[in-house]
């Protein structure tokens, strides 16, 4: 409704369920969402959104082996924003997201804008990702006896995450024809791997957990030795080991000048930093620490535009 009222300038509500199948007939998707938007009389604006999900075959979890299946689950998602108009506004977001296996997921996200002066905007977004699946892919093991999933064994784990971010943005208008633009974003990612297991049998959710249900586990310097069957006739096999951090910056600033009209100068600066700690072994806070630490690499561009008019 695009009528004001008493409380809204505008609001609209959406309802799109979706049914999918893949081209062997698979119903590899059945959902339905739920969402609204509206602008309130004071110009803040705000978004509901639910969803969810049935149980169904996937296509993709195997990464192009057997069928598997995707456990039913839902999510709620909130936003709410100031009013944009202001020299300073806020929004942020909130989701939740569960399924009936037992995985989750929780990300919230804030973002701050400040406008000092009429030709300048600052902003700010720190965002947090924490999630735990149940069915994380690891690899395919070549195997004759696992009859079951056609002569390989599909070895998924338990992963929990956590992705740490922030956003910086700066815009400056010196003149209408020279600006600058600079883009900062520290990036930080953890993933701990835990009871590894194979797809039991395809188009099922069933999983069969090394040490547990069946053969041995058993840690070796940098990995995994696995012997599926214990005492059985299958071969044991090595996985390297797949935690991780992920220390990430990048980088970029954009100074441009309009030299006449229609024609123009950018001259670009890049910087990224990338490092890795092995097996996952130490903390967020350390990896801020260690980010600053990391070699540069840069890059600088120069791009010139002329254009022939009358």
């Amino acid at each position: 409704d695009m009528e004001p009222d008493s409380l809204t300038r505008f609001y609209q509500i959406d309802f799109r369920p979706s049914l999918e199948w893949n081209f062997d007939g698979d119903l590899v998707g059945a959902s339905a969402f739920l969402g609204s938007v509206q602008q309130w009389s004071n110009f803040w604006m705000s978004s509901t959104a639910l969803s969810g999900h049935l149980e169904t075959d996937d296509d993709r979890l195997t990464r192009g082996g057997p069928v598997a299946r995707t456990p039913a689950g839902w999510s709620i998602s909130q936003w709410i924003s100031t009013d944009q108009r202001k020299s300073y506004s806020f929004n942020g977001q909130f989701t939740y997201a569960r399924n009936a296996r037992g995985g989750w997921g929780i990300m919230p996200s804030v973002a701050v804008t400040v406008r000092p002066a009429s030709a300048m905007e600052v902003s700010l977004e720190p965002s947090l990702r924490r999630t735990s699946a149940r069915a994380q892919y690891v690899g395919a093991v070549a195997d004759e006896t696992a009859s079951r999933t056609f002569g390989s064994r599909y070895v998924f784990s338990n992963l929990d995450q956590t992705v740490l971010s922030l956003d910086t943005r700066v815009s400056w208008t010196f003149t209408p024809r020279l600006s600058l633009q600079l883009y900062m974003q520290p990036f930080l990612a953890r993933g701990d791997y835990q009871a590894f297991k194979e797809l039991h049998r395809p188009r099922k959710w069933g999983w069969d957990v090394y040490g547990e249900e069946v053969g041995t586990i058993t840690e070796v310097d940098g990995g995994y030795e696995i012997d599926p069957d214990g005492s059985g006739a299958a071969e044991a096999f090595t996985l390297p080991n797949p935690d991780f951090n992920v220390r990430s910056l990048r980088g970029n600033a954009v100074l441009r000048w309009e030299y006449r009209p229609g024609s123009t100068v950018y001259l670009v600066w890049q910087q990224r930093r990338f490092g890795t700690a092995p097996y996952g072994e130490t903390g967020l806070l350390d990896d801020a620490e260690e980010l600053w630490s990391i070699p540069p690499e840069n890059v600088f561009a120069l791009k010139v535009s002329y254009w022939w008019g009358r």
